[in-house]
C-alpha cells in the first residue's frame, strides 16, 4: 500500500501525507529511483533494525559496532 502512495500523485490520506510528502521530496533529490515492496521475510536485517529502532529512547544513535550478534547473523 505505501509502494503505491508513494507512486500516486493522489495525496487525499492526510493522515500520511505530510510523510508521503516528505518521502516524494527526498526521492526526487536522485536521478533515478525505484521504489519496491520486499517482503519483511527477504529483509531480516532492515526489519531487525526497524524493530530495534522503535524501542530505543534516543531519537539518534550512531553504532560502533553492530548492535547485538542477533543482527551479525543476518549480515552472514
Amino acid at each position: 500500500v505505501i509502494v503505491e502512495m508513494i507512486d500516486s500523485f493522489d495525496c487525499s490520506n492526510r493522515k500520511h501525507s505530510p510523510l508521503l510528502d516528505d518521502c516524494k521530496s527526498l526521492l526526487s533529490r536522485f536521478t533515478q529511483t525505484r521504489v519496491v515492496h520486499v517482503l519483511r521475510e527477504a529483509n531480516k536485517c532492515a526489519n531487525f533494525l526497524a524493530r530495534r529502532g522503535c524501542t530505543m529512547r534516543e531519537d539518534f544513535v550512531i553504532f560502533d559496532a553492530p548492535p547485538s550478534v542477533d543482527l551479525v547473523n543476518f549480515l552472514v
